[in-house]
């Protein structure tokens, strides 16, 4: 494990985390007083509560590594007397990769923030995000996908076999990898609906990869650590009972950095591995789709996109048709109690992926 490294990831994950947990009280105040405000549908009487609070986590995370390389100045100054030879502050800076990221990131969000106003349609928010990643994809050095039933060879200079002159690693930047950042993206956008649950989820994919990163001799992206600093924090305020919802803005943006890390690392079964939960959720909502469409006056397959409390605060959920509601259905529980499981079986799956 790289030594700078582990610091860099420790003290950006720290300032961010002080940031986002000093300043999200007052932007949550002023988001509400703005009227930007959503219900908590699993709270009796279901109040309204301040939205769109993934501001508070892009601006400190966006900051941070834009202000790290000066950071690192003082650092390797600090660390001169100490060690007793030069240390070279590039160890402790961002890479030109994290700068790209972020690009991609503050796209994502920017799409988000115009979803929560303007609700763009499934369709759109599938293919449109795609582009945002395309300009990364081209620009990094792209890893070979092994998987269980072979390899992939997305590095390679050779025809792709399927369609003339088409390169495999053209593909790889210009359809594989865009479609990856977008998948993941959206899969972390659908895991959500309890109080903490993305979030939470978000902070143990940040935190799992940036270990991964380290122990696996991997150049650390700083964005890892940083966004896993801004989402504990934020955390702190999402979490049962929400005092602050994320919105479309703080989901797409973390989803959109968890995608990019993954594809710079060339980490794509881990992040199957890894997301696999939210993988689940997307398939049981697949499922849901294709039995609509068949019977769409069944009451089973109506929309239903919230349950209600009960008087005892368990919750009531309208069927099994979303990851988050299977074990509420069957054994009643309380939010807090189904978010707390759903986040040991998410962290279970990632360290599963420290092995991939």
């Amino acid at each position: 494990m790289d030594p700078a490294g582990a610091i860099t990831a420790l003290m950006i994950s720290a300032i961010v985390f002080v940031a986002v947990y000093r300043h999200t009280p007052t932007i949550a105040q002023r988001l509400e007083a703005a009227g930007f405000t959503a219900k908590d549908m699993y709270k009796p009487g279901t109040p309204l509560i301040p939205t769109k609070g993934g501001i508070a986590q892009i601006l400190p995370v966006s900051a941070a590594i834009i202000a790290l390389p000066i950071l690192a100045l003082l650092i390797s100054a600090a660390l001169e007397p100490v060690v007793g030879h030069d240390v070279d502050s590039t160890d402790f800076a961002p890479s030109s990769k994290d700068f790209q990221i972020l690009v991609v990131v503050l796209l994502f969000a920017t799409f988000g923030l115009a979803d929560d106003f303007l609700r763009f349609n499934h369709p759109l928010k599938l293919f449109i995000p795609i582009l945002f990643a395309v300009p990364l994809a081209r620009s990094i050095a792209i890893h070979a996908w092994a998987t269980p039933f072979g390899t992939l060879p997305l590095s390679s200079n050779d025809p792709t076999g399927f369609l003339d002159g088409l390169r495999w690693s053209v593909f790889a930047a210009v359809i594989v990898l865009p479609i990856y950042v977008m998948v993941v993206t959206n899969l972390v956008n659908m895991h959500s609906g309890f109080n903490g649950l993305q979030t939470g989820s978000s902070f143990i994919l940040l935190a799992g990869f940036t270990l991964k990163m380290l122990v696996d001799g991997h150049q650390l992206l700083t964005i890892a650590p940083a966004y896993a600093g801004a989402c504990l924090a934020f955390y702190l305020f999402n979490r049962y009972p929400a005092r602050l919802f994320e919105g479309n803005v703080g989901s797409l943006a973390v989803g959109a950095a968890i995608g990019s890390i993954l594809v710079v690392n060339g980490y794509y079964t881990a992040g199957i591995v890894a997301l696999a939960p939210h993988e689940l959720n997307f398939l049981l909502y697949v499922y849901w789709r294709i039995r609509r469409k068949l019977a769409p006056t069944d009451p089973r397959w109506a929309q239903n996109k919230f349950g209600h409390p009960r008087d005892d605060r368990t919750i009531v959920v309208p069927n099994r048709l979303t990851l988050k509601w299977w074990l509420p259905s069957l054994v009643p529980m309380t939010e807090r109690r189904a978010t707390q499981l759903m986040l040991s079986v998410g962290a279970a799956c990632m360290v599963a992926a420290l092995f991939v």
